[in-house]
């Protein structure tokens, strides 16, 4: 059990992780 709850929780980790790269290479983009 322990090891599902935290592969979950890594993979919520990544997502949030890509989903912050493509914002902030968003924002320097837009800065360009």
């Amino acid at each position: 059990m322990h090891r599902v709850t935290t592969s979950v929780t890594e993979g919520i980790n990544n997502s949030i992780k890509t989903v912050k790269r493509r914002g902030y290479s968003f924002r320097n983009f837009a800065n360009f």
